[in-house]
């Protein structure tokens, strides 16, 4: 009986919020599945390239860059699932990953507040829906934010085995997508006292883990010595010819024109010249940039920072790292900006329960508002523009 009763006890405890992640759980993935076979009329060029390319082992090995996505995509073909629908599952797949990830660095770094609403703000984006929503491995780049995951976890556990297995996995499947190996290199140096630490509690485990994650690299090894204009894809440089000093300067001015002023002209992933970021976003980010750069003793904002940073700079290569990889990142600004909007508002206001209720209240609205504008961009403005319907004539 006392066993029931702390049971039914525990369950009143959590309801509430178990209730409310439950409902935007749902929501977030019927974002991700809704109309995913059929919002547009077939596929475009890119997609079935992507296809041709992960549909034997063969294919996989010649170019093993962003294998993990590809092999899912082999093992949708194998069992004859190969529907739009299916297809652009993988990415999905990969999406929401991404938001749990992302829901996780938030929730670590800020109230569950703040850790909803910045993961609500960022799930229903249109620049994450289009990539988590398309057949090709785009979306692979911002997986980039479980280093940040894995960073922040890694400071606080007490399992130097665990650490040391989910680091390899980690390492292993984000080496094979592009430009990642950079920030792989650049994390292992900062934390090589606390990992030759927990390897030192576990050696023989680490020796094991370490040889196990040089067999899994080896399709990668394979395929550059192979095709060794690939190492150029996958360090992130131009596969012809490095960009001059004033065309890379150029082009890292493009990355802040095309997230704050003016979109790619690319009817694929963007509706029109729109910014990618929202004026809210923008707006938010800017407190978060505030924030980060007031606190950037701490090793989450070095992260942080180092993150956006080197994103940038590899973007500005304009190779085969998109502009993608830095969208997490930034929702994490904005989401830093949201806390501090909060924080402001509740030194103004520290025990008046209505102003308190106002100024969350009036916060969460404008979020809620600015997710309703992507969602109507995506779902409605997107696929109708006769741009995007020409892009999209393509069947397998």
């Amino acid at each position: 009986m006392k066993l029931l009763n702390r049971f039914l006890s525990y369950i009143a405890s959590i309801w509430e919020p178990l209730l409310g992640f439950g409902l935007v759980g749902s929501f977030i993935v019927g974002l991700l599945v809704f109309k995913l076979g059929n919002l547009v009329p077939g596929f475009n060029s890119l997609e079935i390239a992507t296809m041709q390319g992960s549909n034997s082992l063969s294919a996989i090995l010649s170019n093993p860059i962003n294998a993990p996505y590809k092999i899912i995509n082999l093992l949708f073909t194998h069992f004859h699932l190969t529907s739009p629908f299916a297809m652009r599952g993988v990415s999905v797949l990969f999406g929401a990953i991404t938001i749990a990830l992302f829901y996780y660095v938030l929730s670590r770094w800020h109230t569950a507040r703040i850790a909803l609403l910045g993961t609500i703000l960022f799930a229903t984006s249109s620049v994450f829906l289009h990539y988590a929503r398309l057949a090709e491995p785009s979306i692979t780049s911002m997986l980039l934010i479980s280093a940040l995951a894995y960073g922040s976890w890694l400071h606080n556990t007490k399992k130097p085995r665990l650490s040391l297995i989910i680091g390899i996995i980690l390492a292993v499947a984000l080496l094979y997508i592009p430009g990642i190996i950079w920030f792989f290199l650049v994390g292992c140096i900062w934390q090589r006292k606390l990992l030759l630490e927990y390897f030192k509690k576990s050696p023989i485990i680490g020796s094991f883990l370490i040889l196990l994650g040089l067999i899994l690299l080896a399709p990668l090894g394979y395929g550059l010595y192979t095709n060794p204009s690939l190492i150029k894809s996958l360090v992130g440089f131009p596969i012809h010819t490095i960009p001059s000093i004033f065309d890379y300067l150029k082009n890292l001015l493009n990355v802040f024109v095309e997230l704050f002023v003016r979109g790619p002209a690319d009817p694929v992933v963007w509706l029109g010249r729109l910014p990618l970021l929202d004026i809210f976003t923008i707006a938010m980010c800017l407190l978060g940039i505030f924030v980060s750069f007031t606190k950037r003793q701490l090793d989450r904002n070095k992260m942080l920072i180092g993150s956006i940073i080197g994103g940038i700079l590899l973007v500005g290569l304009g190779g085969s790292v998109s502009i993608t990889i830095l969208i997490p990142f930034i929702y994490i600004l904005a989401s830093s900006g949201i806390t501090l909007m909060l924080q402001q508002w509740f030194t103004v206001y520290p025990r008046n329960p209505i102003a308190r209720t106002l100024g969350a209240s009036i916060l969460t609205i404008a979020v809620l508002m600015t997710c309703f504008y992507h969602i109507n961009s995506y779902f409605i403005a997107w696929p109708n523009a006769v741009e995007t319907k020409q892009a999209f004539q393509l069947k397998q």
